[in-house]
């Protein structure tokens, strides 16, 4: 199912994964990016997986790469994948938008409103047609 890789260091996704402060889990704050995202794991939509040598750190987003579109990679980066280079590039690019809003909001002394675990579960089930499905269930995703 995936038909191509983007591997990006977009400033915003590297800025909120990369904190001593822990901000929790990734999460979206828009429904058009859980389109983009498509996280069977609801509660952990974008991975975040430590700066590893580059074994260790393939094998690392291996695990959770059929869960999501986009891992973040502390200190370093985003893996995105999609069905074409278009579909991953496109996830890269809104992975980074939500990471600016997140950002932005935190700059401004202000806590992201990240959507639900029901409200990304919603989204998933009504994505426009024209949106590829997520790769596959996982059981252990909830």
């Amino acid at each position: 199912d995936i038909g191509a890789v983007v591997h990006a260091h977009p400033r915003h996704v590297v800025i909120l994964v990369s904190q001593e402060k822990d901000y929790g889990p990734f999460l979206p704050v828009t429904g058009e990016a859980v389109w983009f995202v498509k996280p069977l794991n609801t509660a952990r939509p974008i991975p975040i997986v430590a700066n590893l040598d580059p074994e260790p750190l393939a094998k690392a987003v291996s695990e959770v790469i059929t869960t999501t579109n986009v891992v973040a990679i502390r200190n370093h980066g985003i893996v995105t994948v999609g069905k074409d280079i278009q579909e991953a590039t496109a996830a890269a690019l809104v992975t980074e938008e939500e990471a600016a809003i997140i950002c932005g909001i935190v700059w401004m002394g202000g806590k992201p409103t990240y959507l639900s675990a029901e409200k990304i579960r919603h989204e998933l089930a009504n994505m426009p047609p024209w949106f590829s499905k997520p790769f596959k269930k996982n059981p252990s995703s909830e």
